[in-house]
């Protein structure tokens, strides 16, 4: 369990190797919670076996989330998550699944409660602005959903 001051770390003023051990204790937990969950399958199918360069870039992109303001985009040289995950088929049910898998994780990271509900509260509208499939009722005229696997850029 880690030993951040929730406040010093909202607020961005948390010494870089605090913030850096706490994004990859997350990213870990979260990882290895995506590994033993049953309901999680589908979500770990999208990624390649090796997780090296995934944890990497979700590394970078919690440090700056968990740094900067919650504006859009305001990670220095990140993709647009949008962008990163147009190839998949991101459901209601699969982003049920990123989320257990990331409220295991904060569960195992964040000792403060409040600030553990606050990130929970962000983290799932950001899971529910990357759903792109239509409910079965709808019919979508542009096309099949996505579907692939995650693909790193170059120099990502």
């Amino acid at each position: 369990m880690s030993e951040f001051d929730a406040n010093t770390t909202r607020s961005g003023r948390a010494g870089q190797p605090e913030l850096n051990r706490l994004a990859h204790q997350l990213v870990d937990a979260f990882y290895a919670a995506m590994d033993r969950r049953e309901d999680a399958r589908t979500v770990r199918a999208m990624h390649d076996a090796d997780l090296t360069q995934t944890k990497a870039i979700l590394t970078k992109y919690l440090i700056g989330w968990l740094t900067l303001p919650h504006v859009p985009g305001a990670v220095p040289g990140a993709v647009p998550l949008h962008h990163r995950h147009r190839h998949f088929r991101i459901d209601a049910d699969a982003s049920a699944a990123w989320l257990n898998c990331m409220r295991e994780a904060l569960a195992e990271t964040i000792p403060d409660a409040a600030w553990r509900a606050e990130l929970e509260a962000r983290l799932t509208q950001l899971a529910q602005a990357l759903e792109n499939t239509e409910p079965l009722t709808r019919a979508s005229s542009a096309g099949p959903p996505p579907t692939g696997r995650l693909v790193h850029p170059p120099g990502s």
